[in-house]
């Protein structure tokens, strides 16, 4: 979290969860492709990731916390 420079990420295959507040407030984001693997999305993963304007959330996920994406103003929900 707070990585104000991150711009891309790629997840392994191998991650089945994405951790609370994982990513909280890395403004530099500015799109997400979840891998396959990933079931859930924890608390605030990616909160006020201001620069955030794509996600792509695979098919098997199951669980997304409601606050996951709080304060995302430039994504579409």
């Amino acid at each position: 979290s707070n990585c104000s420079g991150l711009s891309n990420v790629t997840i392994s295959n191998s991650v089945k969860n994405i951790n609370d507040y994982a990513f909280e407030n890395c403004i530099g984001l500015s799109n997400i492709t979840l891998p396959e693997s990933v079931t859930s999305i924890g608390n605030y993963a990616f909160s006020y990731c201001t620069g955030l304007s794509s996600v792509t959330i695979p098919d098997g996920t199951i669980s997304i916390s409601n606050t996951a994406f709080y304060m995302c103003s430039n994504l579409d929900i």
